[in-house]
């Protein structure tokens, strides 16, 4: 009787050193990045990394900076192009916004019509701003032929 109650008691523990080993897996690793240069803060799950790409907008040269984590199939990423006070000027905000948008929804092929909503994204810090922004989702075939899931917002 005692052999099979240290047996039962041994599997507990095996069992239990499993689970806690499994929770602790780095698939995802939640984190929050801040980004002082970039003026953000995200929860990435998983360490990004950052890249640059130059943007042509109107006869405008412009630098979008990307910080991304990817896990298994999914990427996280936030772009942010700082556009210069005089730039801004030269030309419509709006413009901008609606080329980068139709940039975004071009990389799905055959997909679906995208959902659009209007959202409300909160500043970090103890004197939160709610700042307005429109987020779109949208189906369809990826440059690999898979099928993906796109969600994104400008804000």
């Amino acid at each position: 009787m005692q052999i099979k109650q240290i047996m039962l008691r041994n599997l507990f523990i095996i069992l239990g050193l499993l689970l806690s080993l499994s929770a602790c897996s780095p698939t995802l690793d939640w984190r929050t990045v801040r980004a002082d240069d970039l003026l953000y803060e995200a929860l990435y799950p998983g360490k990004p990394s950052r890249a640059e790409k130059s943007i042509l907008f109107d006869g405008q040269k412009m630098t979008m900076t990307i910080e991304a984590s990817k896990v298994e199939n999914s990427l996280y990423a936030v772009g942010v192009i700082n556009v210069p006070k005089d730039i801004s000027q030269k030309f419509d905000t709006n413009n901008l916004l609606e080329y980068l948008q139709t940039g975004m929804l071009s990389n799905l092929k055959n997909s679906s019509a995208p959902i659009e909503k209007t959202v409300t994204i909160k500043t970090a810090g103890q004197s939160s701003i709610e700042l307005g922004a429109k987020e779109w989702l949208l189906q369809g075939d990826g440059p690999d032929a898979k099928k993906r899931l796109l969600r994104f917002r400008i804000v």
